[in-house]
């Protein structure tokens, strides 16, 4: 009975996929809808002591999967905005290796 085995490998592939979540509000883009990705860059919350060149976070920066959309139209203000839940695709960013030992 391999059940046991791919039940593991299941619940650990959810929690990889939930470890990074992150919510925004943009204005209001009616033509993003759950499924997309989006590439986000995290500005580098480092000191400026420590700040080497890096404008943006390489380790948090990247590309997310929105997993949620709420757009909320206000009509008596005439504007839009987009609530985005997303959660982590992929670590990291292209092009960037990673400094985390």
């Amino acid at each position: 009975d391999y059940q046991k085995f791919y039940i593991a490998q299941s619940i650990s592939r959810l929690n990889s996929l939930t470890n990074q979540k992150v919510q925004i509000k943009i204005n209001g883009t009616p033509s993003i809808k759950a499924g997309d990705s989006i590439n986000i860059m995290i500005p580098n919350q480092v000191t400026q002591k420590q700040k080497i060149v890096e404008k943006y976070d390489p380790e948090h920066s990247g590309t997310y999967l929105i997993s949620e959309v709420n757009h909320v139209f206000e009509s008596k203000l005439r504007t839009c905005f987009t609530f985005l839940t997303l959660i982590r695709d992929s670590y990291g960013m292209k092009n960037y290796a990673s400094k985390t030992q």
